[in-house]
């Protein structure tokens, strides 16, 4: 088709979700717009001119208007309203601003023409100079007025708008289930940056709104899906930063998740890997101990006479002594004799400790000390003689 000019725009992943994120925002606020009344651009009312003052001198004031020009300049400054509020407040105080200044130089002007006529004329002036500083007077005053009030307008909407936004926020922190919104950041100073009137700047204002909601919504979907992930792990205590995780990319967040498990169960796995090989360690010195005690109980088994031999064992040490003879075939029935045979006492004691006596090195000792079995027959003999 002639004049015609076609595009084709594609749009990314990143740049379809903002589009779809505003309008679902746009939808949201559409719900409670209410229209304002269209309100043309404020015109200043109209102010009626000064009636033109004029003087002639002639050494005395022969004509002039002063005294109406007076009255006319004061019911002007009495009309002028100081409590603005509205785009029509500020464009009329504007407005006479511009008036009173221009009012002042006209005055002075006139000053001017009647002082070339004459020297001095002091009511006349007097007045010419009272009239002017009130002008100037209330000049300055709302030249001040409008420029404070719109500071004030300004940051009214600010904090209206800085508002409305936090509010958003605590609806979203109460469907988290306990998780908290991060602070969401917001510019209202650069977006009415330039804007003159209270529509422009509550309108960029709202824009700066809509544009904090979305990023408010997008940041709670973030961590709803996070929540998700953190809720199902195997092992919560693993993530006590989890304040801190709600807030990271979703796809990050699950390869944390997936580390952090594995590192887990790989630590926990190794500790019951230890203590298995130290439960078998403590097993294995055990069995060895127990080994090592039987077979040395084995061995001093084995290395004790019989009960029976004790005796004659014991008859041989103290035969090897030379202080006992060996005991005839009727010795139970013979009377104990200190030179010869043995009394039944003496084999008793003998039968006793011989009991008692280990071998070590091919000689028998008695008891846990040094002492021999043959020094300890020796000792017994010596002193049962003397007894």
């Amino acid at each position: 088709k002639k004049n015609c000019v076609h595009c084709w725009a594609t749009l990314d992943d990143a740049d379809a979700k903002a589009l779809l994120a505003g309008w679902k925002q746009f939808d949201e606020d559409v719900k409670g717009y209410k229209k304002p009344e269209y309100q043309p651009a404020p015109v200043a009312d109209v102010i009626d001119k000064l009636p033109a003052l004029f003087m002639d001198l002639t050494g005395e004031v022969k004509d002039t208007n002063i005294a109406t020009y007076e009255q006319v300049v004061t019911a002007k400054i009495q009309a002028v309203k100081t409590d603005l509020k509205t785009d029509q407040d500020f464009a009329d105080a504007d407005a006479f601003v511009k008036f009173f200044e221009k009012a002042e130089k006209e005055i002075e002007s006139v000053k001017a023409q009647a002082l070339a006529k004459t020297a001095s004329i002091e009511e006349l002036f007097n007045t010419v100079d009272r009239l002017k500083e009130q002008m100037r007077s209330k000049r300055l005053e709302l030249n001040k007025l409008v420029t404070e009030r719109k500071k004030e307008v300004k940051v009214e909407i600010a904090q209206a708008a800085r508002q409305l936004v936090d509010d958003h926020v605590t609806k979203l922190n109460e469907s988290l289930g306990g998780a908290h919104m991060p602070k969401i950041l917001t510019d209202f100073n650069g977006a009415m940056k330039g804007k003159r009137t209270v529509e422009t700047l509550q309108s960029s204002a709202d824009d700066e709104v809509a544009r904090a909601k979305i990023e408010a919504n997008e940041t709670a979907e973030l961590i709803r899906a996070n929540l998700k992930q953190l809720d199902a792990v195997a092992h919560p205590f693993l993530f006590n930063d989890r304040s801190q995780l709600l807030l990271k990319a979703t796809d990050d967040l699950a390869a944390l998740i997936t580390a952090r498990e594995s590192e887990h169960e790989k630590a926990e796995a190794a500790r019951l890997e230890a203590d298995r090989a130290k439960i078998r360690e403590e097993e294995a010195a055990k069995l060895a101990a127990e080994q090592a005690s039987a077979q040395a109980e084995q061995q001093t088994e084995t290395a004790k006479p019989a009960p029976q031999e004790a005796a004659p064992a014991a008859r041989e040490v103290a035969q090897a002594t030379g202080s006992v003879s060996a005991p005839s075939a009727n010795t139970a029935q013979a009377k104990p004799q200190i030179t010869g045979e043995l009394t039944e006492y003496q084999m008793g004691w003998l039968d006793g400790i011989s009991a008692y006596a280990h071998w070590k090195d091919g000689v028998q000792y008695v008891g846990t000390g040094d002492r021999t079995l043959k020094e300890a027959v020796d000792q017994f003999m010596t002193q049962d003689k003397a007894a």
